[in-house]
């Protein structure tokens, strides 16, 4: 008798460590609209002053160039033109104008009139921060950091420019070069010391950071009071890890006191601007009722939701519902996207349908290799499987599922190590009718 892993709504809500990604991004477009130098740019031009800063950029002024292209970029006293504003930031960043360059670098990694591209990114970023510039030291730090553009994947290429930028005062920079120091092996004092830094400067993402440093003990000494005035802070400033925090120390009563409607709203709030962790505990409050009065299709939709924003706990309940739904084939799928990223109870239930051959071929080695690396990661139905599957398994097999649980072990490391990009609308549970998935009680063994 095999066991199958009790899906993810019997834990309930879940607290997480917030999801934070190093680099400053953000939107690009609002990046072209306020990081820039003294003189603002485009917010001084007037329908009155347009026609002197055309002539100024016709002579070969690049700074009046680049005042121009922003202008054009965002709408400011001329109608909007997106391709025209990047030919004049063209112009100035050819001639060497550092703000033009970030600028330029920013259009093309979001391909905002001009074509898309990484490598062009990189390149400007790069003319820009040898001038100095810190947004530019940030963004190359950050394709650094994840070896995008065709830059080398190097920390210590990251580190070095999130430093220069942090130098400078840009509070992305320091934020960034905090996060650093959270990664390998940390370096919790200068984490924190760069991180208020940034919070003097009200880096929303800074507050979520000390937050996080705050409410685990990681640092400093825990101070759930404290954490909860951190991620206060930085949910009102408009971090989206900063309310899905909140909400859930609201929820659980975690340095104040239990309030569902305060829990509801900064919950909400951060799963609509996409904060996956917040989605994924929104779906578990309207699955269970809590805060919020229990309803399916709700439930449904934010667990779809998170599982296209790559929360392997999602995607492991999406296979769940598919499962009970007998829609074994696509069950194996989901559960297979969230086993990779190292989710044990995926593991363990993928290994399930692999001892059966249900959505899957029949494979004893797969599925001993599966539960043995489920073991490894703590889940309580793993041993029972694995000491079934042994009874029935040959030498051989057993010897072929060890050297393929060291290989999937490997590749889940690798993984973890990596972000995956969203893929909207691949749900498939917000296709099915409610009536198909009965989701009470567990599939039988």
């Amino acid at each position: 008798m095999f066991s199958f892993e009790v899906p993810v709504i019997c834990r309930g809500i879940i607290s997480v460590v917030v999801g934070l990604t190093i680099g400053a991004f953000g939107q690009d477009v609002e990046k072209l609209k306020t990081i820039d130098d003294p003189t603002q740019d485009s917010a001084t031009a007037t329908v009155q002053t347009i026609g002197a800063l055309v002539a100024r950029a016709e002579s070969g002024d690049a700074v009046a160039q680049r005042q121009l292209g922003i202008a054009y970029i965002v709408g400011r006293a001329v109608q909007p033109d997106q391709q025209k504003g990047a030919g004049w930031l063209l112009k100035a960043a050819q001639a060497g104008e550092p703000f033009a360059q970030v600028h330029l670098g920013n259009l093309y990694r979001s391909g905002l009139g001009v074509q898309q591209s990484e490598a062009e990114a990189a390149n400007w970023y790069r003319k820009s921060a040898d001038q100095g510039n810190a947004v530019a030291q940030n963004n190359l730090g950050y394709m650094y950091l994840y070896g995008k553009g065709g830059l080398p994947q190097s920390e210590n290429e990251a580190l070095k420019w999130f430093t220069k930028g942090a130098m400078q005062g840009l509070p992305a920079a320091e934020v960034n070069l905090a996060s650093m120091y959270m990664r390998g092996n940390p370096n919790y004092s200068e984490a924190e010391k760069w991180f208020q830094k940034a919070a003097a400067q009200n880096s929303p993402k800074a507050y979520a950071w000390l937050g996080v440093m705050y409410e685990k003990g990681v640092g400093v000494e825990k101070n759930l009071t404290r954490a909860f005035s951190l991620f206060k802070t930085g949910a009102e400033l408009g971090d989206r890890a900063a309310e899905a925090e909140l909400g859930f120390m609201y929820l659980e009563g975690l340095g104040t006191k239990r309030n569902s409607a305060d829990a509801l709203k900064w919950i909400q709030s951060a799963a609509l601007k996409g904060e996956p962790h917040a989605q994924l505990n929104l779906a578990y409050m309207y699955r269970l009722g809590r805060g919020v009065a229990q309803n399916f299709n709700e439930a449904v939709r934010w667990f779809c939701y998170a599982a296209e924003n790559s929360m392997p706990e999602a995607q492991s309940q999406i296979a769940y519902f598919l499962f009970v739904a007998r829609d074994y084939q696509r069950s194996a799928e989901w559960y297979a996207r969230a086993a990779e990223k190292g989710f044990a109870g995926a593991q363990v239930n993928l290994g399930l349908l692999y001892s059966r051959g249900m959505g899957v071929p029949l494979d004893y080695i797969e599925a001993l290799a599966l539960f043995t690396v489920a073991g490894g990661r703590g889940a309580p139905a793993a041993a029972e499987n694995i000491k079934n599957l042994q009874i029935i398994m040959t030498p051989n097999q057993l010897k072929r599922a060890q050297a393929r649980a060291k290989e999937l072990t490997a590749r889940i490391a690798e993984f973890e190590t990596h972000t995956e990009s969203p893929k909207q609308g691949q749900c498939p549970l917000l296709k099915l009718q409610q009536q198909t998935i009965a989701v009470q009680g567990t599939p039988a063994n």
